[in-house]
């Protein structure tokens, strides 16, 4: 559990076995059932290698997630005796745990789709992530080879090379061109990348201004992240308020505004331009939700922006509600 993606080689190569990197959410209950069902149904695949189970909301973990960009947990990550990466398995089906079987046993990627947010073919990221992985732990030795770091940055187009070529130009002292790929990294500012990629876009922002202070960057502030609402009846909507504070010193841009269910709609702001909120300043989101059913009914409100603090403002709506 949670060893160091070091350690584990260390033990692979000793003992000649691949080993598997199962990323997990200690609060998610598909991630127990992983558990589960390895160390019960398929209790065999232990023998087949080393697995190391690791928790993602650990912060010595967060850099699988800026790696990968996963777009679900849990996800297996195969790898070679000599730490090289065979495959990338999503889920804990039935299916995930026989692919992993045939990535172990024939040491090579499997047809199992994983779903990426990269746009290429699983066999193209797969080696892709794997160069990548390599050109992190070179530059941990102080190795940086610029041209071929570029060349996976050119084909993934995600913020993580661009970090780890800015890494590089710093440790060669080379200002001008470190400034040129802050540049480049920060075109892939979004909300998403914003809340994986927080320190990595403040030392981007740190490299072209050295009097960048993050004080002077839009907070959203939200008087809370939990809305209750009492004796809803089925079909009859009910509407309440959301005030949306901007803390920061700079205007806040809220990018969308997404509800998970149809009964639960955005009113005053249904534009597709962004919505701006000058320094200091506030405005009221306004909701009507329309309970569907007779019982207590959970749905969720994501407020996508460029906050610094937190840029996918989540908000839960509890609703009770009654016939």
């Amino acid at each position: 559990m949670d060893k160091s993606l070091d350690d584990i080689s260390c033990i692979a190569k000793r003992s000649n076995k691949p080993f598997c990197i199962v990323l997990v959410d200690s609060c998610q209950e598909l991630s127990k059932e992983y558990s589960s069902y390895l160390h019960n149904d398929y209790k065999y695949l232990l023998n087949k290698s080393i697995y190391n189970f690791v928790n993602i909301r650990s912060l010595e973990n967060e850099w699988y997630l800026k790696w990968l960009c996963p777009v679900s947990i849990p996800l297996t990550c195969v790898f070679s005796s000599n730490g090289k990466l065979i495959d990338l398995i999503p889920g804990a089906a039935k299916e995930t745990f026989l692919y992993t079987q045939l990535a172990l046993e024939n040491r090579k990627i499997t047809e199992y789709h994983w779903p990426n947010r990269f746009n290429i073919s699983k066999t193209e990221v797969v080696s892709l992530l794997d160069s990548t992985l390599l050109h992190k732990n070179l530059l941990k030795q102080g190795v940086y080879i610029k041209s071929e770091l570029q060349k996976i940055s050119n084909s993934l187009h995600y913020p993580y090379t661009e970090y780890l070529q800015l890494m590089g130009e710093l440790k060669e002292n080379d200002t001008l061109q470190a400034q040129y790929v802050a540049k480049k990294m920060l075109k892939f500012e979004s909300s998403y990348n914003l809340d994986l990629y927080k320190q990595e876009f403040v030392t981007a922002k740190r490299v072209i201004d050295p009097n960048f202070d993050i004080e002077n960057e839009p907070t959203i502030e939200i008087n809370k992240n939990l809305v209750y609402l009492y004796d809803c009846e089925v079909s009859k909507s009910v509407s309440f308020d959301i005030p949306i504070f901007n803390k920061g010193n700079k205007p806040l841009e809220i990018f969308a505004i997404h509800t998970s269910c149809s009964c639960l709609e955005q009113l005053n702001y249904m534009t597709k331009d962004k919505l701006f909120i000058n320094r200091h300043d506030s405005i009221v989101l306004k909701f009507s939700f329309t309970a569907n059913s007779s019982e207590e009914i959970y749905r969720d409100v994501f407020i996508n922006s460029n906050a610094i603090n937190i840029p996918i403002f989540h908000i839960t709506v509890i609703a009770n509600s009654k016939k």
